[in-house]
């Protein structure tokens, strides 16, 4: 695959000071989030081209999203209706034991009320391209879940690669619907995104270090990846795990958190863009280090060059 096409909605996040309770903040910061943007941003990281599909309203704070995908090089196709708005969330930065809080904005956006494409399918898709899709969108309602399954078959019609985050917000929808829904259409599509535990909500029973394996196999996936975290603040240890009916790889790192929002968006666009042009080990190892990069970033997008994970012994096979 030789371009990435992304569907899904953008937010602006607005952020308290640390410490600093949503209820007793005088200001926030305001980055641009959504996880299907954060991948394209990553992948052009990484030299993909890249293309974001979404709905904006002509609003200020649309073409403040519109400027943020453009000045990261991500190619946009946008519906720019002059009703809705832009999603906002809210996000508490705590230090433990008081945990970090997010609290969401986003009913009747311009994306939730016309989610369609400005453009057919057809112009925006080929076998060199590689649709990747989320289940926050399906999570948003009846109609951004029918706009992505069309997506979906649309890639499949033209040969097009099929890409899936599970992305599971419990915020946003039950374990037994989001789940469900992935089950619905799995099927058709060729790479996952999924932590072991998202994993084993899908049905699958084995170990940790076997279940990406399990997944490709029970599936018929060309490749699956995902990753664990532990730790208490912000130090945390997390492994990477892929593989492919043939092969598996592992990168277990430590990592400091500046800022935890938008890091799998940074490993799964890097792992997308170098996944068929590098070994499984070099993907891994570049996918590992996009994400301690993103860990350390403050905002959602991986906007600096990734950290080599090689480089610090942190791929193990």
């Amino acid at each position: 695959m030789k371009r990435l096409v992304t569907f899904g909605e953008a937010m602006i996040r607005l952020t308290t000071p640390v410490g600093v309770p949503l209820e007793a903040t005088s200001w926030f910061a305001a980055p641009v989030g959504g996880a299907e943007l954060n991948v394209a941003i990553a992948a052009r990281r990484q030299g993909m081209e890249a293309t974001w599909v979404s709905t904006l309203p002509a609003s200020p704070l649309g073409n403040l999203i519109a400027r943020h995908a453009a000045a990261n090089g991500v190619a946009t196709v946008l519906r720019r209706p002059e009703e809705g708005r832009v999603g906002l969330y809210f996000l508490e930065q705590s230090v433990p034991p008081r945990p970090s809080r997010i609290v969401y904005d986003r009913a009747d956006t311009s994306f939730a009320l016309w989610p369609d494409p400005a453009a057919d399918w057809k112009e925006l898709l080929d076998e060199d391209t590689c649709l990747v899709v989320s289940g926050i969108t399906a999570a948003l309602g009846a109609a951004p879940r029918e706009a992505t399954e069309s997506a979906i078959d649309a890639a499949r019609a033209v040969g097009a690669t099929v890409a899936l985050d599970v992305n599971y917000r419990s915020s946003l929808w039950s374990v037994e619907e989001a789940f469900g829904w992935i089950r619905s259409v799995l099927d058709r599509a060729d790479i996952l995104s999924a932590s072991p535990q998202d994993l084993a909500r899908l049905g699958l029973d084995a170990p940790e270090e076997e279940i990406h394996r399990a997944a490709v196999e029970h599936f018929g996936l060309q490749v699956a990846v995902g990753s664990t975290k532990r730790g208490v603040g912000r130090n945390v240890r997390f492994r990477l795990y892929a593989a492919t009916s043939e092969e598996t790889a592992t990168a277990e790192m430590e990592a400091e958190v500046l800022d935890p929002v938008g890091a799998g968006d940074a490993m799964f666009g890097t792992f997308l863009a170098t996944f068929e042009r590098q070994s499984l080990d070099e993907t891994v190892r570049l996918a590992a280090g996009a994400m301690v990069t993103a860990y350390g970033l403050f905002g959602d997008a991986l906007v600096a060059d990734p950290w080599d994970a090689q480089q610090h012994g942190g791929v193990k096979r």
